[in-house]
């Protein structure tokens, strides 16, 4: 079964600006090098979409799977062992997660003082590290809301940051299995 790769916040939430900072913040588990470009040296990133290398900061958080297609995913049919959840270091954290309909609850900590956070679905979809990756500004404005293999225009194959970040990741199933 393919797994959900998300990253919660310290209240057991999902969303995308927090997924998109805690990338940034961790940049240095993302990067394919480290360039000074005038300001020092910052973490750098090619794009896959054509290939230029910017600093991190400059990229965009592109839906593999356009969001606007795909927002509602069957999530159902996941028990705990779906989930992959990561806390603000992109750490593997342990929580149980109960997918059930339109709701996903998660809880951390222990049986005597734990933190629940309830979560729409379709938020875990927009936020799941196996359907996003960075694209330069360029790149992802020119792709808007259409699928990676509908773009048509990239070089490569997609790149899901939960194929990237360094440290974190065990051996991962296809983004599209």
């Amino acid at each position: 079964m393919a797994k959900t790769y998300i990253v919660l916040t310290p209240n057991n939430q999902v969303n995308f600006s927090t997924t998109r900072a805690v990338l940034i913040n961790n940049a240095h588990k993302i990067a394919s090098a480290f360039k000074n470009y005038g300001a020092g040296t910052e973490a750098a990133y090619e794009c896959v979409g054509c290939n230029r290398e910017l600093p991190i900061i400059l990229f965009h958080l592109d839906h593999i799977r356009s969001q606007s297609r795909y927002a509602v995913s069957n999530l159902g049919i996941k028990g705990s062992g779906g989930f992959v959840t990561l806390n603000s270091d992109l750490d593997k954290v342990d929580a149980k997660v109960n997918a059930t309909g339109g709701m996903v609850t998660v809880a951390t900590g222990s049986i005597y003082n734990p933190k629940i956070g309830y979560i729409q679905s379709s938020e875990i979809w927009k936020n799941d590290l196996k359907n996003l990756q960075l694209l330069c500004p360029t790149c992802n404005e020119s792709k808007g809301s259409k699928d990676w293999v509908d773009w048509g225009r990239a070089l490569n194959a997609a790149k899901p940051l939960s194929k990237v970040i360094k440290g974190v990741w065990d051996a991962l199933d296809d983004i599209f299995a």
